[in-house]
């Protein structure tokens, strides 16, 4: 009647709903090196999360029933997006003249 199924049971089955893209080898390869307990994360760069927070600030921002609290939230989180990429952009010799 129910079967059950373990993760890689459910992603073989996912993969093979129709209307889903098989992976190509490149992907195969890294979900081999996955199946032997190491995990891949693909890294987000800070310009992309600040992309994605504005969208959904913008999209929060245009609801109706939009709350006060998540946007505050939102806009919190991209005050700290921005602030890590000054702290991680290098400085440049010409900074330093400009300043004094």
């Amino acid at each position: 009647m129910f079967q059950l199924f373990n993760e890689d049971d459910i992603v073989i089955q996912v993969l093979n709903q129709p209307g889903t893209s098989q992976p190509d080898s490149s992907e195969n390869e890294s979900q081999n090196k996955e199946s032997d307990g190491t995990v891949s994360v693909k890294r987000v760069t800070n310009q992309q999360a600040e992309e994605a927070v504005n969208v959904l600030l913008d999209y929060i921002e245009q609801r109706e029933s939009s709350d006060l609290i998540d946007i505050l939230n939102l806009r919190k989180i991209r005050q700290t997006i921005k602030k890590d990429q000054r702290i991680l952009s290098q400085t440049k010799v010409t900074d330093f003249f400009s300043k004094a």
